[in-house]
């Protein structure tokens, strides 16, 4: 057997292994959401790098796609949690004294 039929039957292995933990954890965040936002996530985001080096771009264009929104949802929860008494964190580097994080530069970014 060749090394690139091994490698290849290697990855469609490890594809379908991560399919099936992907459902699981579709399960699992449907349940809870702020439990399993970011590990659902994650584990799209291993998925695309699979599907892309497969050449299953499509897939792997939505695989990465779904996990950047998910990513995205855990971000927005963290900051709110963050913010405490109303109102938005202050960036503390001397060139934007007293801006909000949300006009923040590049230096604070």
């Amino acid at each position: 057997m060749s090394v690139d039929v091994l490698q290849s039957e290697t990855q469609l292995a490890l594809l379908k292994t991560k399919w099936s933990l992907i459902e699981d954890y579709r399960i699992l965040y449907a349940q809870q959401p702020e439990g399993f936002a970011a590990k659902l996530a994650d584990e799209l985001s291993q998925l695309s790098k699979i599907l892309g080096v497969l050449g299953r771009l499509d897939e792997a264009f939505a695989a990465s796609q779904e996990a950047a929104a998910l990513y995205q949802r855990v971000l927005e929860v963290s900051i709110v949690e963050e913010i405490t008494d109303g109102e938005l964190p202050q960036c503390t580097c001397d060139g934007a004294k007293n801006r909000s994080v949300e006009n923040r530069h590049q230096e604070c970014a």
